[in-house]
């Protein structure tokens, strides 16, 4: 049996906590226009002992079907029981899904994760419409979707005169509109740093730390 507590809305979540043994709440995702199913991100209370191990954390809907799941814990009770929890997922418009804690349940795989660190250390990242590998020189990244590809690099251009008189509109002016300049780029880095800060099934955060270098070094 559930018992309907509370109702809040989070983005378009509307949430409801629940009195089965490992329930932790159920929620809807009210019908829209959008195409498909649809990554959501949304933060969550919870009462002090209520769960302790966000792997053992699982989401499914209303047919009982495992959902994709990544949770981060923001905050911890005293007892070490979690607090505050963010969970990202993607699911479709007019469902109905529930929230589960069941240590023998809810642990995701490694493989399941967005981003694979390569043995040479590159990056790869793939979402299954996109694929992303983020090397430690040359291009920032490149990419891959469909019958398009690609890569990235980043651009610096640095005014080396004076600007001349301060005038308000100057934030207006292009970098080195009738002033000489130097250009600086991210491919010449031979000390970039890639770190990946977060990974799970649904996100991936990477930090891409470096210089940007002239081309004379």
């Amino acid at each position: 049996m559930r018992v309907r507590l509370a109702g809040l809305l989070f983005a378009g979540l509307l949430l409801t906590t629940a009195a089965t043994a490992d329930m932790i709440c159920a929620f809807s995702f009210p019908k829209h226009d959008l195409p498909g199913p649809w990554p959501v991100t949304f933060g969550l209370p919870l009462e002090q002992g209520r769960a302790r191990d966000a792997g053992a954390l699982f989401l499914q809907d209303a047919l009982g079907a495992a959902l994709p799941l990544q949770v981060k814990v923001n905050a911890r009770w005293p007892d070490g029981s979690l607090k505050w929890i963010l969970l990202d997922s993607v699911i479709s418009a007019g469902g109905e899904y529930s929230l589960h804690h069941q240590p023998e349940r809810g642990q995701v795989s490694s493989s399941a994760a967005i981003a694979q660190v390569r043995a040479d250390g590159l990056l790869l990242l793939a979402t299954g419409g996109i694929r992303l590998e983020v090397p430690a020189s040359g291009a920032l990244w490149r990419y891959w979707q469909g019958d398009d590809e690609g890569q990235a690099d980043l651009r610096l251009l640095l005014q080396t005169e004076p600007p001349g008189p301060t005038q308000e509109e100057n934030w207006l002016v292009p970098a080195g509109a009738d002033k000489a300049t130097r250009e600086y780029g991210s491919a010449g880095d031979g000390e970039r740093q890639v770190l990946l800060e977060e990974n799970g099934p649904v996100r991936a955060t990477v930090k891409i730390s470096g210089w940007f270098t002239a081309a004379d070094g």
